[in-house]
């Protein structure tokens, strides 16, 4: 009985030592996270392990039977099992703490004689929230997809994103220049047919024509536009038909050789214009065109007889080629004075002028020599022109002002 009870002691001391070595180690083997180097000021204490409780000799001696803090004695074998499940729960609870976050940078351990300086905690990061991933469809709800299909345009530049040791990078693609559709020309002829009376299309059906290498104009295609429309296209591509023709024969012709056909083509279309009278006054000397004396201003007096020279400028008048190559001008002129209030009072000029000439004329002149009347009385008067061209049945009118003065 007495070695029952002496060995039961010594078990219950090996279980205390066993207990505070566990605890030792507990508190060893719980895993802190990295710390930094501490600074040489603040260096950590590490106290030294408490010594293992030597074991109770084995005596025969009688020993006191020893009873826990439970009131329980150590005798008792359920005694001694409590103990070990109430250490083995503390240990639990104290692993249980150990594995808390610290709250401060400096934590006490919880095994005596232990104080680590722990580094500062990293501020808390927010909860990453991952969305939803959608749901795999099936084969057979997936479409089928073509892949679109390849731009000309782009080059391998911008359509390769990386090339392999074992591929040669693409050359970039030559874009050819735009052409027209096939029915561009069909177009212009359909456009040219349902419009008979519109210039624009005409002159685009006559200038496609041209282009074909048809002869143009083509009169029975122009019967639907007004006369003076027809007379201007077919002089305008009279005028680039023979410039094409002629530069098509010779280019290395002189250029006066070469634009010919445009000036004659000026010509044909400045004598389809009006009549205009450009310059027009009274003189005392006229010797050519530009070349006069002007009386300025035109103030005479009163009941005194005086005799002038009338000077109109005229353009855009026809000379018409004649069996003998010579170009002739027919004009008619008449002067006629009149009062202030409108009244005719005098005809001073009524004459028809014709003129040839070996070239055709570009700039043309009106001199009339005539006595005013000396009974012309004080005040204003007006000398109206009148000048026709005959070749081209067309009229133009000016005035010219005088006044009358007292001596």
């Amino acid at each position: 009985m007495i070695a029952h009870t002496t060995s039961g002691a010594a078990l219950i001391r090996s279980a205390a030592g066993g207990f505070g070595m566990l605890v030792l180690l507990a508190g060893c083997a719980q895993p802190t996270p990295p710390a930094r180097p501490a600074p040489p000021s603040q260096p950590v204490p590490i106290a030294p392990p408490p010594a293992k409780p030597a074991p109770a000799p084995t005596t025969t001696a009688p020993a006191a039977p020893e009873q826990n803090t439970a009131g329980l004695s150590a005798n008792d074998p359920q005694s001694v099992e409590r103990r070990a499940a109430a250490q083995a729960k503390a240990i639990e609870e104290l692993l249980a703490a150990r594995s808390e976050p610290p709250a401060d940078n400096a934590v006490a351990d919880s095994t005596p004689g232990i104080t680590e300086a722990l580094p500062p905690t990293p501020p808390a990061l927010p909860p990453t929230r991952l969305k939803p991933l959608p749901p795999i469809p099936s084969p057979a709800a997936t479409p089928s997809v073509e892949p679109p299909p390849e731009d000309p345009t782009k080059t391998a530049s911008n359509t390769a994103l990386s090339v392999g040791a074992d591929q040669t990078p693409a050359r970039p693609v030559q874009v050819a220049p735009q052409r027209q559709p096939e029915g561009f020309a069909q177009q212009i002829e359909d456009r040219a047919r349902q419009n008979p009376r519109d210039v624009v299309a005409q002159l685009d059906g006559q200038l496609l024509g041209l282009i074909r290498g048809q002869s143009v104009p083509t009169p029975e295609t122009l019967t639907g536009l007004a006369a003076d429309d027809r007379e201007l296209l077919t002089t305008l591509l009279d005028g680039i038909s023979n410039f094409r023709a002629a530069v098509a024969t010779d280019p290395n012709m002189l250029m006066t050789r070469k634009i010919q056909p445009l000036v004659a083509m000026a010509d044909r279309l400045k004598s389809q214009a009006d009549l205009t009278l450009g310059k027009a006054m009274l003189c005392t000397n006229v010797k050519t065109f530009g070349l006069y004396t002007p009386i300025d201003p035109p103030r005479f007096t009163a009941m005194t007889p005086v005799e002038v020279i009338s000077y109109v400028e005229v353009s855009n008048f026809v000379s018409k080629p004649d069996d003998q190559n010579q170009f002739t001008t027919r004009l008619h002129q008449d002067l006629v004075l009149y009062s202030e209030s409108g009244l005719a009072v005098k005809t001073l000029d009524n004459s028809n002028v014709n003129e040839t000439s070996r070239s055709q004329r570009h700039d043309y002149f009106l001199a009339k020599k005539f006595w005013l009347p000396p009974g012309l009385g004080v005040g204003r008067y007006v000398i109206k022109v009148t000048v026709v061209d005959q070749n081209a049945a067309h009229v133009a009118e000016t005035t010219i002002p005088i006044s009358i003065v007292a001596k």
